[in-house]
């Protein structure tokens, strides 16, 4: 594994701790030692996603060390004496309750799935606290590029590259999602470190095909966008948008069914079907076969 970016953490049994990303470190604050571990997870997730590749993360917790492989898709893996992580086999990916609303949900979450906070699993402690997310470019952190070095996130000029969504939706009522199966009067300790679950076999129930190139077959859960995030753990699914109109994370499509489900993730210049644009954050069904324009992309999407 790579040793850039640097990124370490400490963790005591009373939920507090700091990490530490290229020599600066935010002080971090959960309600418990499993919240704690889950919200450092999380921005290791977030920061292999922007690098599209894994991390390494060195966790000192009671007097010992830890390394630690972070996976874009969230899963986490010991690193070996040679530096290696093991290929992904049986595990799946850590939860938390969201800062907010306390929906437990994946580390891959980038807004809660019930009350759309940004960063709904931060435990950084920011000492001008909003209600806003920490963007790539206003957080204390370098920007980190796969350049193996560190954008300055002050200089003008490379800033405006940063690909972070500076776009602040109002956030919507709260969606209760009839089909989670979560016990919400859990207690949050519960949440363990690594689940080990039975890995399911890959068999593709959806073929993408974009801007008139050859049909790409994939499973029946995927975001799509710019640079997009494994949105609760689907897979990421990344589009060229000339123009730039196509959001990081645009939107997401899911086959439940045999029926094809796509949701705007409130994204700069929404969905488009037949001249009508999708309601953002509002999961809608669409017939196979159907053409979808994502900003100035056209997305045929189809049952597999």
């Amino acid at each position: 594994m790579s040793e850039w970016p640097r990124i370490t953490a400490s963790v005591d049994n009373h939920g507090r701790g700091s990490i530490t990303v290229n020599g600066t470190s935010r002080t971090c604050s959960a309600e418990s030692l499993a919240a704690l571990r889950v919200g450092i997870i999380a921005r290791g997730v977030a920061i292999a996603n922007s690098l599209h590749r894994p991390v390494r993360l060195d966790v000192t917790e009671a007097e010992q060390t830890h390394a630690l492989g972070i996976r874009p898709e969230g899963y986490v893996q010991l690193v070996d004496a040679h530096g290696m992580i093991p290929a992904v086999d049986g595990l799946a990916v850590d939860e938390g309750r969201c800062r907010v609303c306390r929906r437990l949900q994946p580390v891959t979450s980038s807004s809660c799935i019930q009350c759309r906070v940004d960063e709904p699993l931060r435990v950084e402690v920011d000492p001008n606290e909003n209600s806003g997310p920490i963007l790539w470019a206003d957080s204390p952190y370098p920007v980190l590029d796969d350049n193996a070095e560190a954008i300055d996130a002050n200089d003008s000029e490379q800033a405006t590259t940063v690909d972070a969504e500076p776009i602040h939706q109002p956030a919507p009522a709260p969606i209760l999602l009839d089909d989670a199966g979560v016990d919400e009067d859990a207690d949050v300790d519960e949440v363990e470190l690594t689940r080990i679950t039975r890995r399911a076999t890959f068999s593709p129930t959806l073929r993408l095909r974009v801007a008139g190139n050859e049909p790409i077959a994939l499973s029946g859960r995927v975001a799509i966008g710019r640079r997009p995030l494994a949105v609760d753990g689907r897979e990421p699914f990344t589009i060229d948008s000339p123009s730039r109109q196509v959001s990081r994370t645009h939107a997401t499509i899911d086959v439940e069914d045999g029926q094809i489900i796509v949701t705007d993730l409130h994204s700069a210049n929404g969905v488009v079907l037949d001249g009508v644009d999708l309601a953002p954050g509002q999961p809608t069904i669409v017939p196979s076969g159907a053409a979808l324009f994502l900003g100035d992309v056209r997305v045929v999407v189809a049952s597999a």
